[in-house]
């Protein structure tokens, strides 16, 4: 799951990235509206965040630990919400259609691959978020260790050990 989407996140990027770069360069628009730079800068943002997303998913496989597994979630988190902000935007930049210079299909291809591809994305990255959270663990908690360090009797025999019991005690 976590190398889809990493697949995915990196071609939405380059896509993006292809359309800001010729907008950048001064090429005519055709086949936009006034949503799609902004679906494109989120598409490249969330995309970065993303893919954090999935290399944070592939570490919590090889390591295979609650910490990498909240961290996982919570990068996984971060990005379904901007997953869910692109989104909204492509439905707009959907739902406007084209505006100006048109071609006979409306939109141009990369716009549509964006936003198509926003929408996929949100699906799969609730998804990942799920499987990732849910993922179970062979090792005890940190709550579960720390209740039975201090399950054990205190008994100092002297003065040192009773300071260095207070923790537990």
């Amino acid at each position: 799951m976590a190398v889809l989407s990493i697949a995915f996140y990196f071609v939405r990027s380059a896509v993006a990235g292809d359309m800001l770069n010729g907008r950048l360069d001064g090429a005519i628009s055709i086949g936009e509206n006034a949503v799609t730079p902004l679906v494109v800068q989120t598409t490249m943002i969330v995309s970065l965040i993303g893919l954090a997303s999935g290399f944070s998913g592939v570490l919590h496989f090889k390591e295979w630990n609650n910490t990498m597994r909240l961290v996982g979630t919570g990068v996984g988190m971060i990005a379904c919400n901007l997953d869910l902000l692109c989104f909204g935007y492509s439905c707009k930049m959907l739902s406007v259609g084209c505006i100006g210079v048109c071609t006979a299909g409306g939109l141009s291809g990369k716009a549509l691959f964006i936003a198509a591809g926003a929408i996929i994305q949100v699906f799969i990255q609730i998804t990942y978020v799920i499987v990732i959270y849910l993922t179970p663990l062979d090792e005890p908690s940190f709550i579960e260790e720390a209740a039975e360090d201090c399950a054990a009797p205190c008994e100092p025999t002297s003065q040192s050990s009773v300071i260095a019991n207070r923790e537990c005690c």
